[in-house]
């Protein structure tokens, strides 16, 4: 078994964040009711984004990959469908992933996923030992 973290991006939630706090600089009173609500999603939405980013990796167990992306594994792959790996553009686009550093993984009857493993190199190497058929564009 061997396991690679998620890149990380703080671009990708900091928007949100910034937003929520700059609500809370126009409320007037300290014990105004909408401040510590602002306060509360704050509070929640960082402990929520803690949570994603020490939660996020993907594990290589025999022949599969397990993808888990905050509290649930999302995806399993096997590692002998996967037909091509591409770096992917910082484009906007879904994804389990934590960064706009990104790789797809092409897979059975052309299905993919992007995700962002933190050592990219390392991580192809690890699929590319179990299934050395795999071509990876850059």
């Amino acid at each position: 078994m061997k396991t690679f973290k998620s890149k990380i991006s703080g671009s990708l939630f900091t928007p949100a964040l910034l937003f929520v706090s700059f609500i809370g600089l126009f409320q007037p009173k300290k014990d105004n009711p909408t401040l510590i609500l602002v306060i509360s999603v704050i509070v929640m939405y960082s402990i929520f984004y803690a949570f994603t980013i020490l939660t996020t990796y993907y594990i290589f167990i025999k022949d599969n990959l397990y993808i888990r992306y905050a509290y649930s594994i999302i995806k399993i792959i096997s590692i002998p469908s996967i037909i091509e790996i591409r770096y992917f553009s910082n484009e906007a686009r879904n994804s389990y992933s934590l960064s706009n550093d990104r790789i797809e993984i092409i897979y059975a009857n052309d299905k993919s996923i992007v995700i962002s493993p933190k050592d990219k190199d390392g991580f192809i190497e690890e699929i590319q030992l179990i299934n050395p058929n795999i071509v990876v564009t850059y």
